[in-house]
């Protein structure tokens, strides 16, 4: 069963430079970055954030963390040529950064805001669940 939350995005790009005190992210490629890594949360959370009366301040910061995270996946798969020479025609790429690799980082910096909730337990909880 999908519950739609109406509160979501749980974290707009005001807080990420106020409070959070970010400064990789613009307000032009905050949003998208912003709903990747919150659908991500809500995947390693099973969906418990949704069904939480408020959102705590951890999990603001996880998506902030993670959307930093998002962003920059995105400008490196985009960014293709790292340095390029004419004369003897050589041309640099870079190396994207590997899918399990990203989903690791995310998870690391999830686990590092959420640690100790419960949010991320696999198994049935009392509180949440």
């Amino acid at each position: 069963m999908f519950i739609e939350d109406k509160r979501s995005p749980y974290v707009d790009f005001n807080y990420y430079k106020s409070s959070y005190h970010g400064d990789k992210l613009t307000a032009t490629n905050f949003e998208t970055a912003e709903r990747q890594a919150e659908a991500y949360l809500h995947a390693i959370t099973f969906g418990r954030v949704r069904k939480l009366e408020e959102i705590p301040v951890c999990v603001k910061n996880a998506i902030c963390d993670m959307a930093e995270v998002v962003n920059r996946r995105e400008e490196e798969k985009s960014n293709t040529v790292s340095s390029e020479s004419n004369d003897g025609y050589s041309v640099t790429y870079v190396a994207a950064t590997k899918e399990d690799d990203y989903k690791k980082e995310l998870l690391a910096k999830a686990k590092m805001w959420l640690s100790g909730t419960g949010l991320m337990y696999k198994g049935w909880s009392e509180k949440y669940d």
